[in-house]
């Protein structure tokens, strides 16, 4: 299994980059580092399955979700920024929050 950790290269908030190093620190190692900001365009090596922890203040700046196909997301210190994403009409929501653990959105 390959694994990675969620980055956000221009910040100034050194709470993203202890984010990351938290999250590093939960993985038995770090394969892929995946920008925050274009999480829905990541692509891992020949499409390998990448297992990624996905603490993060989501679409701060632009509408990058649900991850890419190859994203196994394990769903921990989550903030969406528009509200109107996780309501049960949002297309984000009937595409990606339909799976395991999608009826507590």
């Amino acid at each position: 299994m390959k694994f990675g950790v969620v980055i956000h290269k221009p910040t100034m908030n050194l709470g993203d980059d202890i984010q990351t190093y938290a999250a590093a620190k939960l993985l038995p190692h770090v394969d892929y580092q995946i920008d925050r900001e274009y999480i829905s365009d990541f692509k891992s090596e020949n499409d390998e399955p990448v297992a990624v922890i996905m603490n993060a203040w989501w679409m701060w700046k632009k509408w990058n979700w649900p991850p890419a196909d190859c994203i196994i997301p394990k769903l921990l210190s989550m903030h969406i920024n528009n509200y109107g994403v996780a309501r049960k009409s949002s297309p984000i929501y009937a595409e990606w929050a339909q799976g395991c653990g999608g009826e507590f959105f």
